[in-house]
Order: structure tokens, then C-alpha cells, then sequence
């Protein structure tokens, strides 16, 4: 995970995170300070539950890449659910997710 505090402008930024220009000029904003991640190893779900998980289902030892992989692998697959699940809000011309539209595109995705 990286974290840059400092005054940059969005070509530092850009070279710093290897990020796009379109991006780089997005998160700078013309204040001092500033963060900026990697997204492309940053994942939005907290690794000391994903290490739970794999230790709950028997193993003794886990590698921290271990955790790390099964993180990026359930975040894409819950991004996959979610998108399919708003494609089955917007269809039915709603704006509110429902747990059916989750179970709905939870079967389709996993098949």
C-alpha cells in the first residue's frame, strides 16, 4: 500500500502511482496535501477477515500472498455479483439494491 502526503502536481502523481493522467489530474485538487493509493494492488476488503476465513476452513499456516490473493479473487468476484445485481435493479427501473437482486446475479455468475 502506498501513501504520499506532499504537494505534487498530477504528472508527479501520475509517475508516483503509475496511474493515468486522466486520474492523476482527478485526485489533485490544488490542496497541500494529498493521497493517493495504488489501485492495483490495493484491494477494499481488510485482510485479517479474508486470513479468518482461510483459517476457518482448516489451514494451520497462510502465507501473507495467500491472503492477499484470495482478497483480490473475492473482490472481483463481489464486484462481478454487484454489477450483474445492477443491471437487475436498473432493469426492473428501480434505483434500490435488494438482497434478491444479489441472490439473482450470485446464481447467474456462479453458475
Amino acid at each position: 500500500m502506498l501513501y504520499i502526503q506532499a504537494v505534487m502536481n498530477p504528472e508527479h502523481i501520475r509517475q508516483i502511482a503509475s496511474i493515468s493522467e486522466q486520474k492523476a489530474k482527478s485526485i489533485y485538487m490544488g490542496n497541500s496535501y494529498i493521497g493517493v493509493r495504488r489501485w492495483k494492488t490495493m484491494t477494499e476488503l481488510q485482510l485479517a477477515p479474508v486470513d479468518r476465513l482461510i483459517r476457518k476452513a482448516g489451514a494451520e499456516r497462510v502465507s501473507d500472498e495467500a491472503v492477499k490473493v484470495l482478497a483480490n479473487i473475492l473482490e472481483d468476484l463481489a464486484r462481478q455479483i454487484t454489477e450483474a445485481a445492477v443491471q437487475y435493479a436498473r432493469h426492473a427501473k428501480r434505483k434500490t439494491l435488494t438482497a434478491d437482486d444479489i441472490k439473482l446475479a450470485a446464481k447467474a455468475v456462479l453458475g
